[in-house]
């Protein structure tokens, strides 16, 4: 798709993105989204709002997103959709570490004495 068929503003650009989604989406081929840390994103035009996210999504759409549950709004906002909503806690620091151990052994990769105290100590915060 030519990036000039794309617009720039606001408005139409969520217009396109629904759009998108909806010819994308099908029985034969459905549509799913992974959108990471959604907290994380620029307040710039409502982005960390959600705004620019469609009111329903349509037929065979679904959404798999993260966000940390601090933040209200965005969770208003997920909660707001006419999907399912389910709220998964935390790992844990211990759990957290099984994982990560799994994820290198399966990997066969390791870290060094440093990297793991810098984990276990973000892991702890």
């Amino acid at each position: 798709m030519p990036l000039d068929v794309i617009p720039s503003e606001p408005l139409p650009l969520i217009n396109f993105f629904s759009s998108l989604l909806s010819g994308a989406a099908s029985d034969h081929s459905p549509l799913f989204m992974f959108i990471d840390s959604l907290d994380m994103l620029s307040s710039a035009d409502g982005a960390h709002l959600l705004a620019w996210f469609p009111a329903s999504l349509p037929p065979h759409c679904k959404l798999v997103a993260s966000v940390v549950a601090s933040h209200d709004v965005i969770v208003a906002r997920l909660r707001s959709l006419k999907t399912t909503f389910v709220h998964v806690s935390e790992l844990g620091a211990e759990l957290a570490m099984r994982v990560l151990t799994s994820w290198l052994t399966n990997a066969g990769r390791t870290v060094t004495p440093d990297q793991l105290d810098i984990i276990q100590s973000a892991l702890h915060k």
